[in-house]
Order: C-alpha cells, then structure tokens, then sequence
C-alpha cells in the first residue's frame, strides 16, 4: 500500500484538518495577503503591550489620585 502525505483519519478527525496539517507551508511560501495579516496581528500584539506599558507608568508617575481622575475623565468625556 503506497504512502501519502495525509495521515490516516482517527475517530472523529476531519479530513480537511489533516489536509491542512500535511500541506503545512514554510513563511517564505505566503502570499501577500498571509504575510499582511501576519504583520497586522504582530502590530497588534506589539500595540497592546505598549498600552498597557502606558497605562502601568502613567499609575506609577502620577500616584492613584491623579491616575483615577485622568480614567474618570475619559470616562465621562466618551460616555461609557
């Protein structure tokens, strides 16, 4: 019986995951818009973590009381 690249199916394994896995491609392989949505993603994460960076330092600086007023102001000027 010849070998092929997509594993044999277990129990309630679906033939186009294994198709996926098998047919796994190396980064150099994407196309733009893979390679796009993999920079957007990136941005993201990268965005975030700077937030955040933000947000501790901004507590750390200016102390609870002023750091409390800045988030009530915001607060209040987008209506959440």
């Amino acid at each position: 019986m010849p070998r092929t690249s997509t594993p044999p199916l277990v129990h309630r394994s679906k033939s186009g995951i294994a198709a996926k896995i098998s047919k796994s491609r190396s980064v150099v392989e994407w196309d733009a818009g893979e390679r796009r949505a993999a920079r957007g993603l990136l941005l993201f994460g990268v965005c975030w973590y700077l937030g955040q960076l933000i947000w501790v330092l901004g507590y750390l600086c200016t102390g609870p009381r002023v750091w409390f007023k800045w988030l009530m102001g915001l607060f209040l000027y987008f209506g959440f």
